[in-house]
């Protein structure tokens, strides 16, 4: 309840140009928001850094349109859910495996043409898990990323800004959906 406090007081002087203020919840909540970035991203760095910093810059930029009806990190949170599925919906077509990524084993212990095979397969299985996330409407794609990201049911719903037994119902349609998708 103090860190709401805090925030509250934080955002209103960054509202007002006090550039410290806005410093002091950048660094609050610069490491949470990377690494809420980059679990969807599915680890890749450089776009996890250029996304944190989109993501800051509009905070930035909209902070004049926070209410305060929700916590300040949760309004954040939304805004790096937002930016960061933006870059993917306009990476989903391009091509996410093609054959110069798949290496020879570096081992000669006999690992060879098995190992490939697995390597190709898990591929596949991860392929059509991926595919069949992304055909999920926005809000469950969101909520079962998130989930799979790590978060618990509460830290979704509050990223989300719904409630607890919304979410649970989300999720719930969510994985009925992919069990769908992935049976056919």
């Amino acid at each position: 309840m103090a860190q709401d406090a805090n925030d509250r007081e934080l955002v209103d002087r960054a509202r007002v140009g006090d550039k410290v203020a806005w410093e002091m919840l950048y660094r609050c909540y610069e490491r949470r928001i990377y690494l809420l970035i980059l679990r969807l991203v599915r680890g890749n760095v450089p776009i996890a850094e250029e996304l944190h910093q989109d993501a800051f810059f509009q905070a930035w930029r909209s902070l004049g349109n926070f209410r305060g009806e929700c916590k300040f990190v949760g309004w954040l949170r939304t805004i790096a859910i937002n930016v960061a599925f933006k870059h993917l919906r306009k990476e989903k077509n391009k091509p996410t495996m093609s054959m110069t990524d798949i290496q020879e084993p570096t081992s000669d212990k006999g690992a060879g043409a098995k190992s490939i095979e697995r390597s190709i397969d898990q591929k596949q299985r991860a392929d059509r898990l991926e595919k069949a996330i992304r055909s999920l409407p926005d809000q469950q794609r969101i909520a079962i990323t998130l989930r799979l990201a790590g978060y618990s049911y509460a830290e979704v719903a509050e990223a989300m800004d719904v409630s607890l037994g919304t979410i649970q119902s989300t999720l719930f349609q969510a994985r009925e959906n992919l069990n769908r998708e992935l049976r056919k």
